[in-house]
C-alpha cells in the first residue's frame, strides 16, 4: 500500500499494509463533540469468537505502546471484568515501569475497595528504592494519620525484617507513645526477643533513658533471670561453690539466706572469674541444710 492510500481491513488471511512514514490520525472536534483519536474493537467474547485485542503493538526497538497527554493521563488502562487495567510482561526486563522526572509519583495504584499495588515474585514481591541518605525504600501511610490503623504489615513466618546499622527503628510519636511494641499471641510466645552474636561487646537488649525523670526498664510481672538462682549448704558446712554463671572481672555476687536461722548470715560471696564458679560462705555451719538465693550482676 503507498502512502496516502486507505487502510485495508483483514479479511480471510491477513492484509499487509505498508509504508515508509509515520501515519496520523487527527481529531479536531470542538466544543463537546468527541475528541477520541482512534477508536478500536477487538472482537467481542460474548460472541462466537474467543475475543481478541483492541490494540496489539509490536516494535522490534523502540516502545511498542507510547501515549503521551498535555493534561491527562499518558496511558489508561481499564477493565469492566476480570481482567487487569494495565497487564505488562517481560522475559528479561521490567514488566511495568514507572519513572516521574520532577517531584510527583512514579507508580500509584488507588483500589477503593481492595489493594491499592499488589506485587508478587519468588525473591521479593515489591522492591523500593531511594538514594536519598534520609529517604525511605518503602513508605507505608495509612490516612488515618495518628488516629489508628498500620502503615506497613508484613504476614508471613517473620513479619517484618530489617537488615542494617540499625535493623528496625521505631518512633512512638505522642504521649505515651510506644516506640516498638512486641505481642505474643501464642503459648510459650515471646513478645520482643533480643539477641547478639558477637564475640564480645555485644548486648542482646539495651535499655537507655538519660533523662533523670526516666526509667531505662520497667518490668510489671514476674522477671527471670538466668544470672540467679538458689544454692544449698549441707549441715554442718558454712560454704558452698557454685558453678556455672558467666562471670567477668566485674561480676558482683549477691547472696542471702533463705531461712530464718539465728546467728547464721552470708559473711561473703567470693567470686572466681577463671574457674566460672563462686563460693557462698556463712557466719558459722548450721546443724541443717541452710538455702541460699544468689544473684550476679555485670
Amino acid at each position: 500500500m503507498a502512502d496516502g492510500q486507505p487502510i485495508i481491513q483483514g479479511s480471510g488471511a491477513n492484509k499487509n499494509n505498508t509504508e515508509d512514514s509515520a501515519t496520523q490520525l487527527i481529531n479536531q472536534a470542538q466544543g463537546n463533540a468527541d475528541g477520541t483519536g482512534l477508536y478500536l474493537f477487538g472482537a467481542p467474547s460474548d460472541r462466537e469468537s474467543r475475543g481478541g485485542d483492541g490494540l496489539y503493538s509490536v516494535s522490534f526497538r523502540g516502545s511498542a505502546v507510547r501515549g503521551y497527554s498535555y493534561d491527562g493521563d499518558g496511558v489508561y488502562g481499564a477493565s469492566g471484568r476480570n481482567g487487569a487495567g494495565v497487564h505488562g510482561v517481560s522475559s528479561r526486563g521490567t514488566a511495568v515501569f514507572g519513572e516521574d522526572r520532577g517531584s510527583g509519583t512514579g507508580v500509584q495504584g488507588n483500589s477503593p475497595g481492595g489493594v491499592g499495588v499488589r506485587g508478587s515474585g519468588s525473591g521479593a514481591g515489591v522492591i523500593g528504592e531511594a538514594s536519598d541518605a534520609g529517604g525511605f525504600g518503602v513508605e507505608g501511610i495509612n490516612r488515618q494519620g495518628l488516629n489508628g490503623g498500620y502503615g506497613v504489615l508484613g504476614y508471613a513466618r517473620t513479619g517484618v525484617w530489617g537488615d542494617g546499622a540499625i535493623g528496625v527503628i521505631g518512633r512512638g510519636l505522642t504521649q505515651y507513645g510506644i516506640g516498638v511494641e512486641g505481642d505474643a499471641l501464642g503459648e510459650g510466645g515471646i513478645g520482643v526477643f533480643g539477641a547478639t552474636s558477637a564475640n564480645a561487646g555485644g548486648i542482646g537488649v539495651y535499655a537507655t533513658a538519660p533523662n533523670p525523670g526516666s526509667t531505662a526498664l520497667q518490668v510489671r510481672g514476674s522477671a527471670v533471670f538466668s544470672s540467679g538462682g538458689r544454692a544449698t549448704i549441707p549441715a554442718g558446712s558454712d560454704r558452698v561453690t557454685v558453678t556455672g554463671p558467666t562471670l567477668g572481672p566485674a561480676s558482683m555476687v549477691l547472696a542471702t539466706v533463705q531461712q530464718d536461722k539465728p546467728g547464721i548470715a552470708v559473711r561473703a560471696a567470693v567470686p572466681d572469674p577463671a574457674a566460672g564458679s563462686f563460693t557462698v560462705l556463712l557466719t558459722q555451719a548450721s546443724t541443717t541444710e541452710t538455702a541460699v538465693a544468689w544473684f550476679v550482676i555485670n
